[in-house]
């Protein structure tokens, strides 16, 4: 049986400074991810494990030899779990000469991170390029998708809204940083949420196991349910309606927020 961790490997960039990977898939690709159509996005979530936190590359794991719009983003967008992303960072085209492997994408300058989370993805174009996805649990859930029909992310973290497939992408972070890997894994533990199933129609299950409190609010930011416990079954009443809602959990210090969609 296959457990994932969050798992970090020591390396020495081209100049000599020493550094890490940051990873969240298992190393295998059991299904491919697609944006899905263009002008869409689909980005994977990094939380650095110290500050500054530098990122020198990007590894992704290409299915086609199509090119790969990249980016890299802030999280200093409104919603999401810290933040969305939004300011981009970088961004290049880079096109793979090999399939069902890992690329290395130099960033250059690096991209220096000195609060906050950052993102790694795409932007899709046709013809469209398609990535390694990890669907093996458990896993993190740290992707998430830009659809410009709703001209918002959303965080409910599926390759697929109506199949619901569950995974994290295999896009990796090269980052500069000494810090034992035991930190980063308490760091990320210590924030986890998830929610399913994402759309629901009844009820969904809301699980963050370290949250203080839980609440959901509607599209306009009113709380319309608030809970106690960590591991809660979330019941719309009546008088919602079809949408886009918000999870909150209180972690102390931080706020996380994942969106989920209600379908009457």
């Amino acid at each position: 049986m296959r457990i994932l961790l969050l798992i970090m490997v020591f390396l020495f960039t081209v100049t000599g400074l020493p550094a890490l990977i940051i990873q969240y898939d298992d190393g295998s690709s059991e299904d491919y991810c697609e944006a899905g159509s263009d002008g869409w996005e689909v980005a994977e979530w990094f939380y650095p494990p110290s500050y500054p936190c530098t990122l020198t590359a990007a590894m992704f794991y290409p299915y086609n030899t199509n090119a790969i719009y990249w980016k890299v983003w802030d999280d200093d967008g409104p919603i999401g779990p810290p933040g969305e992303p939004l300011t981009i960072l970088r961004s290049g085209i880079y096109y793979p000469t090999t399939t069902m492997n890992w690329v290395t994408i130099n960033i250059t300058p690096p991209v220096v991170i000195t609060e906050g989370a950052f993102y790694i993805g795409w932007t899709e174009y046709a013809p469209a390029y398609w990535n390694g996805f990890d669907t093996t649990p458990p896993h993190y859930n740290q992707c998430c998708f830009h659809y410009e029909y709703f001209e918002m992310w959303f965080w409910s973290l599926f390759s697929d809204p109506l199949l619901e497939i569950y995974g994290d992408l295999l896009i990796r972070a090269v980052v500069g940083s000494s810090v034992p890997v035991v930190e980063k894994e308490v760091a990320k533990n210590a924030f986890k949420i998830s929610v399913y199933p994402n759309p629901f129609n009844s009820y969904c299950n809301i699980d963050a196991p370290d949250a203080r409190a839980i609440e959901v609010l509607d599209i306009q930011g009113k709380i319309v349910q608030k809970f106690s416990g960590k591991s809660v079954r979330w019941e719309p009443s009546k008088n919602l309606t079809s949408g886009l809602y918000f999870i909150n959990a209180d972690f102390g210090d931080r706020v996380v927020k994942v969106s989920v969609i209600l379908l009457k």
